[in-house]
């Protein structure tokens, strides 16, 4: 019997490489008030597109320190992605009170965008989601971002276009223990 060996394949990822080639060169952890200025600097920092994707809309730097000034933060979920010390991605989750549902929006700087930050972040997330007893997820993104809808279907989100955007609804059931 023929054993053949192909030492130039690849082992598989495992842990987080699995979800972003970005592993091991950011660190993950969740936002409170303290975090204001580092979300501030990273909102700034955002391309007029960025802005606009996460925003619907464009937004002055004025006005988005407003935003980030007007956060509830005992009632918002905020996680961040820092690399080298700054925070360069986040995610924010916002429940619906009535409905065990949230609403979660998130933002990428586009130097690191494409590399599953973006997708890492929602999944860390989802499981925050469900933690709080959530049962779904709705993403709102524009028509033309791409890297959104591609993300939503991804997850196995169910999309609803009304206009120029769409509602990307997430389950984030969790099995009853």
């Amino acid at each position: 019997m023929l054993h053949l060996r192909f030492p130039f394949r690849r082992p598989r990822p495992q842990g987080l490489p699995l979800l972003t080639r970005l592993a091991g060169r950011f660190r993950l952890r969740g936002l409170d008030q303290a975090d204001a200025p580092a979300v501030k600097a990273h909102f700034l920092r955002l391309s007029p597109e960025a802005r606009g994707s996460r925003f619907h809309g464009s937004l002055s730097d004025e006005a988005i320190c407003a935003y980030v000034d007007r956060i509830d933060w005992s009632q918002t979920y905020a996680f961040g992605a820092f690399v080298r010390g700054d925070l360069r991605a986040m995610s924010e989750l916002a429940a619906y009170p009535t409905s065990g549902a949230g609403e979660v929006a998130l933002s990428v700087e586009p130097q690191l965008q494409g590399k599953g930050l973006g997708r890492t972040l929602i999944l860390l997330t989802m499981l925050a989601a469900r933690r709080v007893g959530m049962s779904s997820l709705h993403l709102f993104y524009q028509a033309e971002n791409q890297s959104m809808r591609s993300l939503a279907r991804n997850l196995g989100a169910k999309a609803t276009r009304d206009g120029g955007s769409f509602d990307g609804v997430i389950s984030v059931r969790g099995r009853k223990d």
